[in-house]
């Protein structure tokens, strides 16, 4: 998917529509718009999203049907889709049977369950942080991958990696010591002078 990966094609299709949603904040301080109009359109593109979902409960996105699907119920559920809606528990009911063994899906799937139900899905916590620890690189970074352990690992993986731990371990799964040290080592390891981070290295 070149350097920007997931992440950086995020503007096409429904993930477009994710990002719009999360954006729109922005958009209200340059020009003057309506709360009903604001309702109105987070309805719209709750309606596309509703109406884009397969019958297995995903969404598709290339190879990231997983990863996909999992931001897709996090947008419904910030939209204030609740969580028993048959849309949400067909695609809670795809997350908790399928995984895409890539990253980004295995760092979001936890993030969505939370957002459903933090005290249901455990297994499939554990799932996901097992995966993560077997893929995590020896710097404490992640790649796509676990597969692409020769590749270096970028910001951009590694943070959904984060991301999917911390919302385990909220969930009550507990997360290796040797995990978390490792990944904190490699962000601290990392930083740039100015305080920010780059997509890989320092200054990148």
């Amino acid at each position: 998917m070149g350097r920007m990966g997931y992440t950086g094609r995020i503007g096409s299709g429904l993930a477009g529509w994710l990002l719009a949603s999360c954006c729109l904040p922005m958009l209200l301080l340059a020009q003057e718009v309506s709360d009903d109009a604001v309702a109105q359109r987070i309805a719209a593109l709750t309606t596309q999203i509703k109406d884009m979902q397969r019958a297995n409960g995903s969404w598709t996105f290339g190879v990231n049907s997983v990863g996909m699907s999992a931001l897709m119920v996090l947008a419904l559920r910030q939209a204030g889709v609740p969580a028993n809606d048959p849309v949400i528990q067909s695609a809670v009911g795809y997350l908790l049977q399928n995984s895409d063994a890539r990253t980004y899906g295995e760092g979001l799937v936890p993030c969505a369950l939370e957002a459903v139900d933090p005290a249901k899905y455990r297994d499939r916590h554990r799932q996901a942080v097992a995966y993560l620890e077997r893929a995590q690189l020896d710097d404490g970074s992640w790649s796509y991958t676990k597969a692409n352990g020769a590749r270096p690992g970028d910001n951009s993986n590694t943070q959904f990696a984060a991301l999917g731990l911390a919302a385990a371990e909220r969930c009550g799964v507990l997360i290796p010591a040797a995990v978390r040290g490792r990944a904190l080592r490699y962000w601290s390891g990392i930083q740039q002078g100015d305080g920010g981070w780059g997509y890989t290295g320092q200054g990148q």
